[in-house]
């Protein structure tokens, strides 16, 4: 008879198990290599900055200065962080020679926060980074493959931590595993340049040796290993703090449990003091040299610990608010980062992604709570077959190691009895020579042809089960873990004022959220066919699935998703128009041709995003890069609604790229970010300028516009129409007036007001209509307004011209609108004083009047709408008053 020296289980299970489990570290490497190649350099989250750090380290064997920045091209800079990684990923980069001067070819539009102005950091020479790799692109590869070593440290402590939970249950550690290694965001981490893959690692670490401490009791091993784990975890980022609770609640958790086992007290404290100074000294020597270099404790945020007091204590108002307000999106933006997130966290996956894995984390939770709120665990017992009758001692009817009569005579220690019923029990404790006793031996059953097969495993002479109570209260200081890490990520950010919880700051608790909800899998999907009445090959259909889905997930999201987004425009061979698109055939300077353009939608809204898509022929290299600018203008100011400034191909090809006879289109989404009133016009207008430090530019760097017949346009081009429309149609007034009138089947007019005030208008004087308008239909084409002031003989005055003075044309028009129209009409000098009628109607381009019908449906009278009567006088006449029929008046004011 053979007992196993660990917890593993016998036979093939086992072997099938390490062998699956090398199967996904082999795909997390093949996998992870895929995404460190497709992703382009410093394509990830401060990667520049990181790699600086990196080579600085590998070519002066020694740490930066922390209060001296390495880069300049980017915002933030890594010179200040700890420096553990850095030091890791030096390793390979020092066999590389680095003095190539390679630089980021920064792209300064894509910090916009909606990535509206490109997602990619730098444009991308191919020269450069086409493979074979050389100098500097190597060096970055190099340390990228450091991470993805990195990272397998990680993924065997979560293997070793789903047996550590469950080692009865090897599809538990697999889930586990699986989880940790395939999910696209720990493969995308751990395929760049960043310290967030080795606290990711450590992360994990911890959460398997504290977990170990919890169960095994704190013994010296495993608690030195946590500590000085945790010490490296502190030199590594300063989310490591986040760690500090759970490694605290481990180690008294095990000298609690060792203590009730029966260990010397002091034993158990030095064992908790010792390893305890350990991790301390570690974070506590980099904490030092802060000081002594920076005077500070935390260079990187020197004013952290008075932003804390201010807020919770001083109150001093002088730290900005949390915005608590804004924690739910928050919530959801870290759960959807913390799965899949890539780029500088502005490029995501396909949106079916994350919800596979909510739908996962749901079924894993329910299984979960299953699991938490079940009973004992082996508190039921299970129907064993047995061979006919067992000897007395395995069914506890008496002999060493029975029961006492008092306890029921069906149950002995260590297991439960009842014929051939058979559970095993909590092991007992200890016995005094170290050895277990013969309550040992009941921990066999009899199966087959009279076999016997261990029950419990013994592990240096020991018991190594531990009960369900044991193993619940390690799950739950792996949600405090969980817990603790996700408000340090959600505090960091908002005590900057910001209002996100980044998924990647999550990463150190990646082992335990993997390892729970593998539990919550395997206790609701893979419990053995002889509880569930599942067939037993269940436990590997979970495993198996989860590793194939995953597998395609991270086939498809480097090759569909992060690939395209860096990959200049398509190339087209010809110029063929496609449909809604008009010609142009602007140049701009001798380097572009914009040969056309399309708008869609017709009409936009505050907070809508129009889409303008350009068709441009390069004509000639250059060797500056040219920034793109789409503004939208409202027709009635030319005030500009909303703009987009971005290099061509969404930054993925810069005008240094442009080779002469490319022909490519693009389709620029410009969003509308000032409030529209009333409804109007839009304009889209296009420019060519040089921004190479994202400053604002001045007209020199404008390259010059000259349409198609050679004429200049100036450094502009203004083209094409769309309607921009108010959130809500604006309140109007009842209509009031003197005259309403329906003209077509289109349009009503409802009102036209001019000043009364006066009591006549001068010759050579202007006066003002207000027509309002009604759409009852969209109007089939755009019709001129015509407003006449006529006297017997015909027109003498006019205020012709299109709606709003052709800021919203009544093309535009839509059902239910109220256009308010203000036209102006000047008075000949000539004009003779007397009184005059005020007509106005619509005509179409060729001149034809629309019909106009009066309120009682007859079609008026030349298709015009009478408003009323204006008097006109002349100061050079003597009767100016205005004359009306059988009432004159002299010029001395008295009737003849």
């Amino acid at each position: 008879m053979m007992f196993n020296k660990d917890r593993r289980l016998p036979g093939p299970t086992q072997a099938h198990a390490r062998q699956w489990a090398l199967v996904i570290l082999a795909l997390h490497l093949a996998l992870g290599g895929l995404y460190s190649v497709v992703a382009p350099p410093w394509e990830a989250h401060d990667e520049w900055a990181h790699y600086k750090f990196v080579e600085y380290v590998a070519r002066h064997r020694a740490l930066p200065p922390p209060d001296v920045r390495l880069t300049n091209e980017y915002e933030y800079d890594e010179a200040n962080q700890p420096p553990l990684y850095y030091v890791i990923a030096a390793l390979p980069v020092m066999l590389i020679n680095t003095d190539d001067g390679v630089i980021p070819d920064v792209n300064p539009h894509f910090g916009t926060g909606t990535g509206a102005g490109g997602i990619n950091a730098a444009i991308h020479h191919p020269d450069q980074e086409r493979f074979p790799w050389r100098g500097t692109i190597l060096a970055l590869h190099l340390a990228r493959w450091a991470s993805l070593a990195i990272s397998l440290v990680g993924l065997v402590a979560v293997y070793k931590l789903g047996r550590l939970l469950a080692p009865g249950r090897p599809s538990v550690a697999l889930i586990a595993l699986i989880i940790a290694a395939l999910s696209p965001q720990s493969l995308f981490i751990s395929s760049v340049v960043t310290n967030d893959v080795l606290i990711a690692a450590l992360g994990c670490v911890i959460a398997w040796l504290g977990t170990e401490v919890v169960l095994n009791g704190l013994r010296p091993r495993s608690a030195l290993g946590l500590a000085l784990t945790t010490g490296l975890a502190f030199v590594s980022k300063l989310s490591a703090l986040a760690l500090a609770p759970f490694v605290l609640l481990a180690l008294i958790a095990g000298a609690i449990r060792s203590l009730r086992r029966g260990s010397n007290r002091l034993t158990v404290l030095l064992t908790f003091a010792i390893p305890l100074a350990g991790g301390l000294a570690i974070g506590g020597a980099w904490v030092a040299r802060n000081v002594r270099l920076t005077g500070q404790l935390l260079p990187r945020d020197p004013w952290v610990a008075f932003r804390f007091v201010d807020r919770w204590f001083s109150r001093t108002g002088t730290v900005k608010p949390i915005q608590w307000e804004a924690l739910p999106s928050a919530l959801v933006y870290g759960f959807r980062t913390f799965w899949a997130s890539f780029g500088w966290g502005n490029l995501e996956a396909y949106r079916w992604v994350y919800w596979f894995f909510a739908a996962l984390c749901l079924v894993a939770l329910a299984g979960l709570g299953r699991w938490a709120f079940a009973g004992r665990e082996g508190a039921t017992p299970r129907r064993v077959k047995t061979s006919p009758p067992s000897p007395p001692l395995l069914r506890g009817e008496g002999g060493v190691g029975a029961p006492p009569p008092s306890q029921g005579g069906g149950r002995g220690v260590g297991g439960r009895f009842s014929g051939q019923f058979f559970m095993p029990c909590p092991p007992p404790r200890r016995m005094k020579n170290g050895r277990p006793g013969l309550e040992a031996l009941a921990g066999l059953v009899v199966s087959g042809r009279n076999r016997l097969k261990p029950r419990f495993q013994i592990v240096g002479g020991r018991f190594s089960g531990q009960s369900g109570r044991d193993k619940k209260i390690a799950a739950g200081l792996l949600l405090v873990l969980a817990a603790s890490v996700l408000f340090m990520a959600a505090y960091r950010d908002f005590d900057y004022g910001g209002t996100l919880i980044r998924g990647r700051y999550l990463l150190p608790a990646l082992g335990a959220v993997a390892t729970l909800l593998a539990l919550g899998l395997d206790n609701l999907v893979c419990r053995p066919g002889s509880v569930s009445g599942r067939p037993e090959h269940a436990r590997c259909a979970v495993p198996l699935v989860l590793t194939c889905v995953l597998t395609i997930f991270n086939l498809l999201l480097p090759l569909n998703v992060i690939g395209p987004a860096y990959a200049p425009p398509a190339m087209l061979s010809t110029a063929d128009l496609l449909p809604r698109e008009q010609p142009l055939d602007a140049r701009f300077g001798d380097a572009a041709e914009l040969v056309a353009y399309g708008l869609w939608p017709e009409r936009v809204r505050t907070g809508d995003a129009l889409g303008v898509t350009l068709l441009w022929r390069v004509l000639a290299p250059l060797d500056r890069n040219y920034t793109v600018g789409v503004h939208l203008l409202n027709a009635t100011d030319q005030g500009k609604v909303g703009e987009l400034n971005i290099y061509p191909g969404r930054g993925n090809y810069a005008t240094t790229l442009w080779q002469p006879g490319d022909l490519f289109r693009e389709t620029y989404w410009v969003t509308v970010g000032q409030a529209i009133a009333q409804p109007v016009m839009g304009r889209v207008k296009v420019a060519l300028f040089a921004d190479d430090a994202g400053q604002a530019a001045s007209e020199e760097t404008y390259l010059p516009v000259i349409d198609a017949a050679g004429q200049p346009l100036g450094d502009a081009l203004m083209f094409g129409r769309f309607k921009l429309a108010p959130m809500e149609p604006a309140a109007v007034a009842a209509a009031q007036g003197p005259g309403l009138a329906t003209l077509g089947e289109f349009a009503r007019l409802e009102s036209a007001t001019w000043p009364t005030d006066i009591p006549h208008l001068l010759a050579g004087s202007t006066f003002t209509v207000t027509l309002t308008w009604g759409a009852l239909a969209r109007p089939p084409a755009d019709y001129q307004v015509f407003l006449h002031v006529e006297g017997p003989d015909g027109p003498l005055a006019f205020g012709d011209g299109p709606p709003q003075a052709g800021a919203y044309p009544t093309g535009l028009w839509e059902l239910g609108e109220q256009i308010v129209d203000p036209r102006v009409v000047r008075l000949p000098t000539e004009m003779p004083a007397g009184d005059y009628r005020l007509v106005t109607g619509l005509y179409d381009a060729a001149g034809q009047r629309v019909i106009a019908t009066g309120p009682d449906g007859q079609r008026l009278a030349d298709d015009q709408i009478e408003l009323g009567r204006v008097t006109v006088a002349r100061l050079d006449q003597h009767n100016y008053i205005p004359w009306a029929p059988g009432h004159a008046v002299d010029g001395n004011n008295k009737e003849p």
